[in-house]
């Protein structure tokens, strides 16, 4: 898909009005984009975490626009969704991970005509399809900021039951105040992430990525971070792999 800069401003615009002839869940669920009104020396575009949307990189899109810089948060594939979901009506998820690649790259090429650098960024599975692009298309990628993606979970049972269950599950902070996105979901959603991240592995043993900055937390119930730091370790190209932890008392 080839974008020129004439036409972006037509294409945000189309997303919005599809979003709202779809229905969104909220409004907190919309794609933000944060545009100065010329081309940048970098145009940042983040992607939100799995059954979330793009309100959990807002304060950071925020910050970097101030600083001059144009941002994309798009809402990515089948999330926020108005709609009645429940283990009887899940919500509409893609269960082939070929679509997730295909807006990325289509989302990569709009943002080329935003700024003359582009940093992509991620926050969980969302940090996954990141690191995934930043080993397909290094060349295009100034660099990659992986917020604690998801590369397996802190349990590796876990895993196999993501791999083989057929059910429905529900997030245990499901009505926390800052969940405005899906509370739950079939797991065959999640489970094709767990394949790309096998993909993923094997690219990054013999590819050079785009520049990556890892941040994990040794707090996080759901990611494995050791599996984090194995990535950071076989990529070529990941200049840091932070780890912290934050204390619930603080």
């Amino acid at each position: 898909m080839k974008v020129g800069i004439q036409n972006t401003a037509e294409i945000l615009e189309q997303v919005h009005q599809l979003e709202s002839t779809v229905g969104l869940k909220n409004e907190a669920c919309r794609s933000k984009f944060l545009i100065h009104p010329y081309f940048t020396s970098k145009v940042f575009l983040f992607l939100h975490g799995f059954t979330a949307g793009p309100y959990q990189f807002e304060p950071l899109g925020q910050a970097f626009f101030n600083k001059g810089h144009n941002v994309l948060i798009p809402l990515q594939p089948g999330h926020g969704r108005s709609g009645n979901w429940s283990c009887k009506n899940p919500p509409p998820l893609p269960t082939d991970i070929q679509i997730y690649q295909q807006f990325l790259l289509k989302w990569l090429q709009i943002a080329k005509t935003l700024g003359q650098q582009v940093v992509i960024g991620g926050l969980s599975t969302g940090g996954t399809l990141a690191a995934w692009l930043a080993l397909e298309h290094p060349q295009e990628i100034a660099s990659t900021l992986l917020f604690t993606p998801y590369l397996a979970s802190r349990y590796s049972l876990l895993d196999q039951l993501i791999k083989i269950l057929p059910i429905y599950f529900e997030w245990f902070n499901k009505d926390a105040s800052g969940n405005f996105g899906y509370k739950g979901f079939c797991l065959k959603a999640l489970r094709i992430f767990l394949q790309l991240v096998g993909e993923v592995s094997e690219k990054a043993k013999g590819c050079v990525s785009a520049p990556i900055l890892m941040v994990c937390s040794e707090a996080d119930r759901a990611v494995n971070c050791d599996l984090n730091d194995n990535l950071a370790k076989r990529s070529r190209n990941t200049s840091l792999c932070t780890r912290t932890t934050y204390s619930s008392k603080l």
